[in-house]
């Protein structure tokens, strides 16, 4: 072997070692920007600490892209389940006002009518479904916690997109919030 041949070879292995560390690199970007079942609980609860001190008010924050409960990949919704509709949906806006119960995933599990059911328990709970992530068409598993406001019609809920952890694990983070 010519020692061309050698330096091709070694500069082809450094090209590969900075592709595979580039896309390692990438993948751990992904990571950090996915948000965590505790941030979604943490978000849920101050969302519907606002419903709960602005009312109808504290709509027009949670239906802002720009607002705090619109982060990593993922955002804050609110439904009213007695009245049928989606109130707030910041990362699906064209969602506002559709019916809770035309919610169906690509699965055939209708979610919509799922997060009220979970929602009219005490202390709410997570539900599982499949919905894109902001800016994909693709559906993903996505699980979300969702909790009734005290004294309003409202219910509040945020996922995170998971394709491992389980529902029991999850119940076990809101364990103590009861």
């Amino acid at each position: 072997m010519s020692y061309k041949n050698i330096g091709i070879a070694g500069m082809g292995l450094l090209l590969l070692a900075v592709v595979l560390r580039t896309a390692c690199n990438r993948d751990k970007e992904k990571q950090q920007q996915r948000a965590t079942p505790s941030e979604v609980v943490a978000k849920v609860l101050k969302a519907a600490a606002l419903l709960e001190e602005q009312g109808e008010k504290g709509l027009a924050i949670l239906r802002d892209s720009n607002s705090e409960f619109i982060w990593k990949d993922t955002y804050v919704f609110v439904l009213d389940c007695d009245a049928d509709s989606i109130l707030a949906i910041p990362a699906f806006p064209e969602l506002q006002q559709a019916k809770v119960s035309q919610r169906i995933d690509d699965k055939g599990t209708p979610y919509g009518r799922a997060l009220c059911l979970k929602a009219a328990q005490w202390g709410g709970g997570w539900v599982e479904y499949r919905r894109p992530r902001r800016g994909e068409s693709n559906p993903s598993r996505k699980l979300s916690y969702i909790i009734s406001v005290a004294g309003l019609p409202y219910q509040v809920g945020a996922g995170v997109y998971d394709d491992t952890i389980s529902i029991a694990e999850l119940e076990e983070i809101t364990a103590g919030l009861d």
